[in-house]
C-alpha cells in the first residue's frame, strides 16, 4: 500500500499545485512564464516519479495506471530528464515571455532582446516567392497598374465557427479579442538584421538593400483593421484588415449541432498591394489562431500546462523521428498554426538539439532561427555554440493561384479549343527563372553552401497534378530566352542548359500535399521519376506508410526522400495521447489562401474589365483563385465563400474542367505558340517572330 498511498499523496498535491495557479501564487513574479512552466515540470515530475514506481508494484488497484502505460511513462521522464539537462537555455528563452505566453517589451537596448517582428509568423518560402512577385508588379508598375490581392482565414472548427457568430457574450468577447490582436499587427515592423542574416547565410534569400529600402523600410505590416465588408478591393496603396459576420454560401445547407442552418461566417480578410500583403498571410492566420486557443485555456489547464504539452509532443515525434523514418530528411513546418512564439522557439531549439544524423533538414521559421543564433550564438561569452536548423522552402500555393487569375483566360479558351493549366507552368517557370537561378549562381560562388542540395521544386496539385504534368510535358522552353537585367554569363550558361527542353526537364523535386500518398507516386511514374516531399503528415501512421511504399517502390516507380509537417511536431494532440492532456483544448482546424485577385488601374481613363496588354485579366476586373488539390471530394477546395452560391459552382466547375484536362483534342505546336506569347508579353523572349 505504500506505492499506492504515496501515488495518490503526490497526485492530490499537483491538484493543489494546479489550484494554486487559480490564485496567480505562483513565485515572486507572476507575470513570468519562465517560472509557470518551471513549476508544471517540478509537478509532473513527482507525478511521474511516483506513478513509475507505482506501476512496478503488485499491489495496485484500477485507479492506478497499468503496465501498459510503462512507455508514456519512460517517455515523459526522459522528457523532465531533457528539460532538466537544457534548463538554463529553456530559462534563457522563457524569461522574455510573460505567463501568457506573449513577449514582455523591453524598452532596453538589450542585445538578447526577442520580439515580435512583421516576420515572425512567415514561412521562409515567403523570401524565395519575393523576387517573383516583384517581377510581376513591376510589369504592372510599368503600365501604371498594381496587382491586388485578399487573403482569407478559413476556420474549419464548427465548434469556434459558431461561437464566432453568436450573439451572446461569449461571441462578442471572441470577436473583440481577435479584433484586438489583429489591431497590435499595426505595430510590427520589418527587421533589416534578419534580412542580412539570411542573404549572407542562405542561398534562397537574395532581397539586396536597394529593394529592402524600397519595400520593408519604414512600412508598417498593417495599416488598418476595420469590421465593414468591403470586398470591391478598391483601395491601391494600404494593407487593411477587416473583420465581419456575413452569408456563408458554401455552408447553406450544413447543420450544426442544435439541427439549425449554419448560414453565416465570421470572415477575416487581410487586402492589399501584392507585394505588401504577402507578409500578412499566415501571420494574421496565427493571430487568430493563437486568440482562440488562448482563449480555451482555462484556470485548471494554463499557458504553461499548454506549453508543457506541446513540447512533450514534440519530444517525442522527434525521438519517433529520429528510431523509425529511416532515410527520410523532415522539415518542420512551423509557425502558422501554433500557440505562440515562446513554444515556437522552445521546438526550433529542441528539435536542433535532438537532430541525430542531420535528419532535420531545417525549419520554415526564419524568426526563430534568428532569434535562437542571436541568444546562443552571438556573444562572446557562449562556450559551446548551437547548431540551429536552418531556414528552408521554396513556395506555396499562393503563387500559382495568384498568377491563375493574373493569365486566366489561357488556362481555358472560350471557344474551348483546350483547356490546360498553363498558367501553372508561367508561376513555376518564373520561380525558376527569378529564384532558383540565383540561388544556383550563389550556391556555386560561395564554398559555404557546397553541402546545400538545391533541387527545383514542384508544387503540382492547385489544378490537379496529372493536369499539371501533362501540361509540363507538352510545353518546351523557347530558345530565344531573354532575363531582362540579368545578363552575366552564369545566367547564359543556366539558361542554355534548358533552352529547347521541355519544361518538366527542370523540375528535380515534387511535393506530395493532397490526396493520397500513393496516387501521387503512380501519376508521377507516368511522366518522370524524381524525389518526392510528403508534406501532408498529421500522424506517425502515414510516416510508416511512405517508408513502406518506398519499400514497394524499391527498383521502379518515384520513391519519397521527404518529409514537412507543423502539428505533428507538437501543436496536434491526437498525434500522441499524454496522461494530463485531458483539460486540454483541440487544436482549430484553420487554413488561409488568396480569395480575390484585381488588376488596379492608376489611369483614371482607364475603363474596367480592359484586358491589360500585358496580362489578361481587366482593369479593375475581380477574379476568385480556386484550388482544388489532387484526390476526390471538396473537403479542402479553396475558394471565396462570400461569391454567390451559384457563382462558387461555375467558378469550381471551371477548375475542375481544367483539372480533368477539359477537351483533350489540343494541338501541342498551339500551346507553345501560347506560352511563348506569354513570355514575349513579360519581356522573357525577345522577338516572337524570330522563334
Amino acid at each position: 500500500m505504500e506505492y499506492k498511498e504515496k501515488y495518490y499523496k503526490y497526485k492530490n498535491k499537483y491538484k493543489n499545485l494546479q489550484n494554486k495557479f487559480k490564485g496567480g501564487s505562483f513565485g515572486v513574479n507572476n507575470d513570468d512564464l519562465c517560472k509557470h512552466f518551471f513549476d508544471v515540470v517540478n509537478a509532473r515530475n513527482m507525478i511521474v516519479n511516483t506513478r513509475y514506481e507505482s506501476v512496478n508494484t503488485q499491489d495496485v488497484d484500477v485507479n492506478t495506471p497499468n503496465n501498459n502505460n510503462n512507455n508514456k511513462i519512460d517517455n515523459e521522464k526522459e522528457y523532465l530528464s531533457w528539460i532538466n539537462d537544457n534548463k538554463n537555455n529553456i530559462e534563457k528563452i522563457l524569461t522574455k515571455f510573460n505567463k501568457d505566453g506573449d513577449v514582455i517589451v523591453n524598452n532596453d537596448d538589450d542585445n538578447n532582446d526577442i520580439n515580435l517582428t512583421a516576420t515572425t509568423y512567415n514561412d521562409y518560402y515567403k523570401w524565395t516567392m519575393f523576387p517573383v512577385i516583384l517581377f510581376l508588379q513591376d510589369k504592372f508598375i510599368s503600365e501604371h497598374k498594381n496587382i491586388h490581392v485578399t487573403f482569407a482565414v478559413d476556420i474549419r472548427d464548427d465548434q469556434t465557427k459558431g461561437t464566432l457568430v453568436s450573439n451572446n457574450k461569449v461571441g462578442d468577447e471572441l470577436r473583440e479579442k481577435i479584433k484586438s490582436n489583429l489591431e497590435k499587427l499595426k505595430s510590427r515592423v520589418f527587421n533589416k538584421l534578419i534580412f542580412d542574416k539570411l542573404n549572407a547565410e542562405t542561398i534562397g534569400c537574395n532581397i539586396n538593400d536597394k529593394n529592402f529600402n524600397k519595400y520593408f523600410f519604414n512600412k508598417k505590416l498593417v495599416d488598418h483593421v476595420i469590421t465593414n465588408k468591403d470586398t470591391t478591393n478598391k483601395d491601391n496603396n494600404n494593407v487593411i484588415i477587416n473583420c465581419y459576420v456575413d452569408v456563408d454560401n458554401t455552408n447553406k445547407n450544413k447543420k450544426n449541432n442544435n439541427n439549425n442552418n449554419v448560414k453565416q461566417k465570421y470572415y477575416i480578410e487581410v487586402s492589399g498591394p501584392w507585394e505588401r500583403v504577402t507578409w500578412c498571410e499566415t501571420t494574421v492566420m496565427q493571430c487568430v489562431y493563437e486568440t482562440i486557443l488562448k482563449s480555451k485555456l482555462t484556470e485548471n489547464f494554463t499557458y504553461a500546462h499548454w506549453l508543457y504539452n506541446a513540447l512533450l509532443r514534440c519530444y517525442k515525434s522527434t525521438l519517433f523521428c529520429n528510431k523509425n523514418t529511416d532515410e527520410l530528411k523532415g522539415a518542420l513546418f512551423s509557425g502558422r498554426r501554433t500557440g505562440g512564439f515562446s513554444f515556437l522557439l522552445l521546438q526550433v531549439y529542441m528539435m536542433s538539439k535532438l537532430n541525430q544524423n542531420n535528419k532535420f533538414i531545417g525549419t520554415s521559421s526564419v524568426d526563430a532561427w534568428y532569434f535562437l543564433n542571436k541568444l546562443f550564438n552571438n556573444q562572446s561569452d557562449v562556450i559551446d555554440t548551437i547548431k540551429i536548423l536552418k531556414p528552408v522552402g521554396t513556395h506555396a500555393h499562393e503563387l500559382s493561384m495568384v498568377i491563375s487569375k493574373l493569365f486566366k483566360y489561357n488556362d481555358r479558351f472560350v471557344d474551348d479549343t483546350y483547356s490546360l493549366p498553363i498558367t501553372q507552368i508561367i508561376g513555376h517557370y518564373l520561380y525558376y527563372i527569378k529564384s532558383h537561378i540565383p540561388a544556383l549562381i550563389k550556391k556555386s560562388s560561395n564554398d559555404k553552401f557546397n553541402d546545400v542540395n538545391l533541387l527545383m521544386p514542384m508544387l503540382p496539385d492547385t489544378l490537379g497534378t496529372n493536369a499539371f504534368m501533362n501540361v509540363a510535358s507538352i510545353i518546351n522552353i523557347p530558345d530565344n530566352i531573354n532575363i531582362p537585367g540579368d545578363n552575366s554569363s552564369q545566367i547564359t550558361d543556366y539558361i542554355n542548359k534548358i533552352k529547347n527542353n521541355p519544361f518538366l526537364n527542370i523540375i528535380e523535386n515534387a511535393r506530395q500535399d493532397s490526396g493520397k500518398i500513393e496516387d501521387f507516386i503512380d501519376t508521377l511514374n507516368i511522366y518522370k521519376k524524381i524525389p518526392v516531399m510528403a508534406s501532408e503528415i498529421n500522424d506517425r501512421i502515414t510516416l510508416l506508410e511512405i517508408l513502406i511504399l518506398n519499400i514497394k517502390n524499391e527498383h521502379g516507380k518515384p520513391k519519397y526522400t521527404s518529409f514537412g509537417a507543423g502539428g505533428f511536431f507538437g501543436d496536434s494532440k491526437k498525434v500522441w495521447k499524454l496522461s494530463n492532456n485531458t483539460d486540454e483544448p483541440d487544436p482549430i482546424s484553420m487554413a488561409v489562401k488568396p480569395v480575390r485577385v484585381t488588376v488596379h488601374s492608376q489611369n483614371n481613363n482607364d475603363n474596367d474589365n480592359v484586358k491589360d496588354k500585358i496580362f489578361t485579366l481587366g482593369n479593375n476586373e475581380i477574379a476568385y483563385p480556386v484550388k482544388l488539390g489532387d484526390g476526390d471530394g471538396n473537403g479542402k477546395i479553396s475558394i471565396d465563400t462570400n461569391l454567390t452560391e451559384d457563382k462558387i459552382t461555375e467558378n469550381i466547375n471551371k477548375a475542375k474542367y481544367i483539372k480533368n484536362i477539359g477537351n483533350k483534342n489540343y494541338n501541342n505546336n498551339n500551346v507553345n505558340d501560347l506560352f511563348k506569347e506569354i513570355l514575349l508579353k513579360l519581356d522573357l523572349i525577345t522577338n516572337l517572330n524570330n522563334i
